[in-house]
């Protein structure tokens, strides 16, 4: 024998003893393990396995429903904001009838004030030239009286 097969079949000797000291508990194929460990039977398994379908078909239902229920939910809402939109369209309409009438008043308006002002600007020259004219006559009155008053001290003297 060469030394490596020498080697070899000592390093399988070695890990046979170890294969029953320390793999006996994880093992499955031992008979010693098989004897000593109570596995679960095929029966358990399935009825674990049937449970788990159970729960992940009801997750699944009710992730099902939850998502008919927003959509639903999603539908009524999408309907309603439609129907704000148009309301909201119509208060625009109104909203810019009203600012355009406003706008046509406030040219009215402005026309008005125009043609008052001008109105007030013809009157206070009017009354402007009447004071003028007053106090023109007003002077000529006084030089006149004046006139006479020396006139008639003139005359007394």
């Amino acid at each position: 024998m060469t030394k490596s097969a020498k080697v070899r079949k000592e390093s399988n000797k070695r890990e046979r003893e170890e294969g029953r000291t320390t793999q006996e508990g994880t093992n499955l194929f031992r008979k010693s393990f098989r004897k000593g460990k109570i596995l679960p039977s095929r029966s358990e398994e399935g009825n674990e396995r049937k449970e788990m379908d159970k729960d992940i078909k009801t997750t699944i239902r009710e992730i099902r429903e939850d998502t008919e229920e927003i959509r639903e939910e999603n539908k009524v809402l999408r309907k309603e904001l439609a129907v704000v939109r148009e309301e909201n369209w119509e208060l625009r309409k109104k909203f810019a009838a009203v600012r355009e009438e406003m706008s046509g008043r406030e040219e009215k308006w402005q026309a008005e004030k125009a043609d008052w002002m001008k109105r007030m600007k013809m009157i206070e020259e009017k009354m402007e030239q009447r004071e003028k004219k007053e106090r023109k006559d007003n002077v000529i009155i006084t030089v006149i009286g004046g006139i006479r008053g020396n006139i008639e001290r003139r005359v007394e003297e």
